[in-house]
């Protein structure tokens, strides 16, 4: 089995190397548009001038303090005049409060304008900052991409090659007597239905190198069973047993004894091969790679 599953890995180097794939290719973003960086140029600039000129000295509020001079504060002195208080107090009083008439709206326009120009540099700096995001997301989902590929690279001489690349490779398995065993007896029809759920839900909470080790053998015994019935009646108690276990466990109740100790001795078993052989599937591969 180590020989044909490296001789494939080879064979499959050579028609399609996996290394054309797991070079970085993140999906491209597309930088803020020419109309974009021009409004965001335009915007930091009033910010830069918002923020280094007082209030009172920016160009609103002296454009009005200009049209005071010139159109609204003649007509007082001309009607101050003709009233006979040219040179009294009373014109400059008159002038002072017409002027704080013109200058309060103007002041506070002003502020109203700066709190509108802060709310749009929020905002500016939002769609900066998603253009930047959308460049990391980019770069996570190609690494994502690159970590599928070896995945199935090394899962996929097991039998677990998922029909596309970039997807997770998910463990199917139901069990420690699942996906082949359990998948068998309840095929036959002697492992009932929530027996054989409950077994697919505790193999899906596996480690994947357990799996790995139980379906480098399941699988055999397995075959073996769809040939003998006499095989199928001498593994069924065994099946059903640890079966039973996987689900008490599931359902948080008491293991029957037989199950239990086969669970017991059966899943450190499983994990050492399967951790033996996926060093060897993964030492064969490198192997291949570089030749």
């Amino acid at each position: 089995m180590y020989t044909q599953t490296g001789e494939g890995v080879q064979q499959l180097q050579k028609d399609l190397p996996v290394s054309g794939f797991t070079d970085a290719n993140p999906t491209k973003v597309a930088p803020l548009s020419g109309t974009q960086q021009s409004s965001l140029g335009l915007l930091n600039q009033n910010l830069n001038d918002a923020r280094n000129t007082p209030l009172e000295d920016s160009p609103i509020v002296q454009a009005g303090q200009r049209y005071f001079e010139k159109s609204i504060a003649p007509g007082i002195v001309n009607q101050s005049t003709l009233a006979g208080l040219g040179r009294s107090t009373a014109l400059t009083n008159s002038l002072a409060a017409a002027d704080a008439q013109t200058a309060l709206p103007l002041l506070q326009g002003e502020q109203a304008r700066r709190d509108q120009l802060i709310n749009q540099g929020f905002q500016g700096g939002d769609i900066e900052r998603g253009v930047e995001q959308a460049g990391y997301n980019s770069q996570a989902a190609d690494a994502l991409r690159r970590q599928g590929i070896a995945e199935q690279a090394l899962f996929g001489p097991l039998g677990q090659l998922p029909s596309t690349f970039g997807q997770t490779v998910k463990n199917s398995s139901a069990g420690m007597f699942g996906t082949v065993i359990c998948t068998e007896l309840h095929r036959q029809g002697i492992m009932p239905d929530d027996v054989y759920e409950a077994d697919s839900a505790f193999g899906a909470s596996m480690p994947a190198h357990v799996m790995i080790g139980y379906q480098s053998w399941g699988k055999h015994v397995a075959r073996a069973m769809q040939k003998s019935k006499t095989l199928t009646r001498l593994l069924t108690p065994l099946g059903m047993s640890t079966a039973r276990a996987m689900q008490a466990r599931i359902a948080g109740k008491k293991e029957p004894l037989l199950g239990r100790i086969v669970l017991k001795i059966g899943i450190p078993i499983c994990s050492l091969i399967g951790r033996v052989y996926v060093r060897a599937i993964t030492r064969r591969a490198e192997l291949s790679f570089e030749s």
